[in-house]
């Protein structure tokens, strides 16, 4: 958005896309974008200038809305790493709250906190059991029941009153609309209790593992790895930059070796980082202690 705000100025002016803009966008829906600005807007065109400038063309959410009260997004789990990176800049000082827990098994959680990233079980909403995932060895895919998984050994569940604060479950729930014992794929953390009723923060999905030799690397795992990595990093010039944060990441196969049968030795993890001025995509190879 401050990269095309003068364009975006230049729209809201004359109240229409400019001619050319956004390229491979129907005639039809061009005209329906343009009905939707209602018409030229000098005032607000002026008043975005000014916003603008008083910003030095970088303006935060706030500034652009004053009366934002909060963004209406997932901030947990594999989310976490562009939820921070909206805290830090953009959306400084704005909560981000997601409302509902919820898939297409039905409504799983309740966050009753917007401040917070957590989430209420409802006890009455479904039935609830719990996998702890520390504990049990299944690799069973999301989406089969326990009574398909129990086949290869047994799995050992947790009811609601069972979970212990800061242990990690994979979720089942048994519904209404017939689904039994229904293993949702989802990885959950305790993070504390609401009266009985736990508070879990989703983690990440149960096919989401780094696995080359049978390690079972969850996603959650690299991402605070990779964070708590993230405090320096070389430039071109090998000059030292202060971090502000993880911007993204990724975890690649290394190039496959052929003294060991074409396979992969390891994951080879790219970090997106900020300085204090620009992202830049680092390489862990070169950084140093």
């Amino acid at each position: 958005m401050r990269r095309d705000m003068p364009q975006l100025i230049q729209d809201i002016r004359r109240g229409a896309l400019k001619k050319g803009g956004l390229e491979g966008l129907s005639s039809e829906l061009r005209a329906k974008l343009d009905a939707r600005l209602g018409g030229p807007d000098e005032g607000r065109a002026r008043e975005l200038e000014h916003i603008m400038a008083a910003a030095g063309g970088c303006p935060s959410a706030r500034d652009l809305w004053p009366r934002l009260h909060f963004i209406l997004a997932v901030s947990t789990g594999s989310f976490g790493v562009y939820a921070e990176r909206l805290k830090r800049d953009y959306a400084a000082g704005v909560p981000i709250y997601s409302p509902l827990y919820a898939a297409t098994e039905g409504l799983l959680g309740v966050n009753l906190d917007p401040s917070r990233g957590d989430y209420l079980l409802p006890p009455k909403a479904m039935f609830y059991e719990f996998i702890p995932v520390r504990s049990q060895a299944s690799e069973s895919k999301e989406g089969s029941s326990i009574a398909e998984a129990s086949k290869e050994g047994v799995i050992e569940t947790k009811l609601l009153n069972e979970l212990q604060e800061g242990n990690e479950y994979e979720v089942v729930v048994t519904t209404r609309c017939g689904l039994c014992r229904y293993r949702v794929g989802d990885v959950v953390k305790v993070t504390g209790f609401r009266g009985e009723a736990p508070l879990v923060e989703v983690l990440y999905r149960q096919g989401q593992l780094l696995d080359l030799r049978g390690e079972k690397l969850s996603e959650d795992v690299l991402y605070s790895a990779l964070r708590a990595a993230v405090d320096t990093v070389f430039d071109g010039s090998n000059q030292r930059q202060a971090l502000t944060g993880l911007e993204d990441y990724a975890a690649i196969p290394s190039v496959l070796d052929p003294e060991t049968n074409g396979m992969a030795q390891n994951f080879e993890p790219a970090v997106e980082v900020a300085t204090e001025n620009k992202s830049v995509w680092a390489d862990l190879s070169r950084w140093r202690s």
